[in-house]
């Protein structure tokens, strides 16, 4: 891993996968959480590695149902990262419809965001 990539970019992979953590859980996916988990984490590789994610994902050999979403953006797990992006970027009308495409509630996707947010920097801080 780059060693000159801010902590700022290294804190926010890990709110990803704490937040599509919880949304497995909410979704009672309870087995699949750890999927959920390294899809949001793995969602900045390419931001943090400086390499294309096909490329960071044929190194890790992780599992189709972690590595698809991340390379074809289809799928559940897919949408929960455009949520996690419009809410990154306080675009709400679109993390109103990725929220609703998921199965969620914009209430309860941001309540997990700020809950993740919470709990990444209890881990680093």
């Amino acid at each position: 891993m780059k060693t000159n990539k801010p902590n700022e970019l290294i804190r926010e992979a890990l709110v990803r996968g704490l937040f599509m953590e919880k949304v497995a859980i909410y979704q009672k996916r309870r087995k699949q959480r750890d999927e959920y988990f390294l899809v949001g984490l793995f969602s900045l590789a390419e931001a943090i590695m400086d390499a294309p994610m096909e490329v960071i994902l044929q190194e890790t050999h992780l599992a189709d149902e972690i590595t698809e979403p991340l390379i074809t953006g289809q799928g559940v797990k897919a949408e929960l990262i455009r949520l996690i992006q419009s809410i990154e970027r306080a675009q709400w009308e679109d993390a109103e419809d990725a929220a609703q495409k998921a199965g969620l509630s914009l209430t309860r996707a941001t309540q997990f965001y700020v809950e993740a947010m919470t709990d990444a920097n209890k881990l680093l801080y």
